[in-house]
């Protein structure tokens, strides 16, 4: 597959990501969790079976670069699937989408860089629109802040951290197959402790949940493309994920409860273009 192709396709199931876990109905956080990553072990081993990958060289890779992966991937989902499941599902997706307005922040203090202007404005325009959805229309300001909101903030935060992380680095995707082969055991165990199986769903939400669990190459995919593509291109266009994917839950009745939820969602979006507004001008000048 054409590489650039390879990202546009990551971002289109990034993008319905979300939207797939809020409508994973009642199955607990843990137990989606369990078979997202065993599905996402098997379908990139797969992946990586047709086109010929040599596993064996590529899996000894210290034991850092397999925590860190294992933050990232791992971490990072178990903490969107509770927050999800314990918060308004439009809020988790809109506060969800502060990590790409995090990960220039976290990129400039790894790199020792100075914040652009455009930078500094996008990533307050962020922090305002995080306050306006937790703005209550009576009483304290984060008076409604709950477990999911907090995971969700700190799921970002793991994200974008991780992303500027590995940006510079040269770890082999290979190693996301023990990752999430990992990560799903420690779920299954967190699940058998502290969760109730639910298997009788209605039918559409079994549907979504094989559908996100089937779909969980695209980190191989995205990074193939970011690797191999035209990177500029598939930066820019992923500065629009928080956009298209608040259209998925609105087309699928997760309206926000609240106007400030929209128009904190709105400040979020804003914020995520301005910060990386550059790409977007290198993007246009080609």
């Amino acid at each position: 597959m054409n590489p650039t192709l390879s990202g546009i396709l990551a971002l289109f199931i990034f993008s319905i990501g979300t939207i797939l876990v809020a409508l994973s109905g009642d199955i607990p956080p843990f137990q989606l969790s369990s078979l997202m990553f065993f599905s996402g072990a098997i379908t990139i081993w797969l992946y990586f079976r047709k086109v010929g990958t040599d596993f064996r060289g590529k899996l000894k890779a210290p034991i850092s670069q397999y925590m860190v992966m294992f933050l990232g991937v791992g971490i990072y989902s178990i903490l969107l699937n509770i927050a999800f499941k314990t918060a308004p599902a439009f809020e988790i997706n809109m506060l969800n989408y502060l990590w790409p307005i995090l990960l220039v922040l976290f990129a400039k203090l790894l790199k020792k860089q100075r914040l652009r202007a455009s930078e500094l404005l996008g990533m307050i325009l962020g922090f305002v629109g995080m306050c306006v959805i937790f703005m209550p229309q009576d009483g304290a300001l984060f008076a409604h802040v709950g477990t999911g909101h907090v995971l969700i903030i700190l799921a970002a935060v793991v994200w974008a951290f991780y992303s500027a992380f590995v940006s510079e680095k040269h770890y082999s995707v290979v190693l996301l197959i023990p990752v999430m082969a990992f990560s799903g055991c420690m779920s299954f165990v967190l699940h058998v402790l502290f969760e109730q199986t639910i298997w009788v769903q209605p039918a559409s939400v079994w549907i979504a949940v094989l559908v996100f669990c089937l779909t969980r190459f695209c980190f191989a995919l995205w990074d193939y493309g970011m690797r191999k593509g035209d990177q500029i291109l598939l930066s820019s266009l992923s500065y629009f994920l928080p956009l298209l994917s608040s259209l998925y839950f609105i087309a699928f009745g997760f309206m926000p409860v609240r106007a400030g939820v929209a128009i904190g969602g709105a400040f979020i979006i804003v914020g995520c273009v301005i910060v990386n507004i550059h790409h977007l001008k290198r993007l246009i000048k080609r």
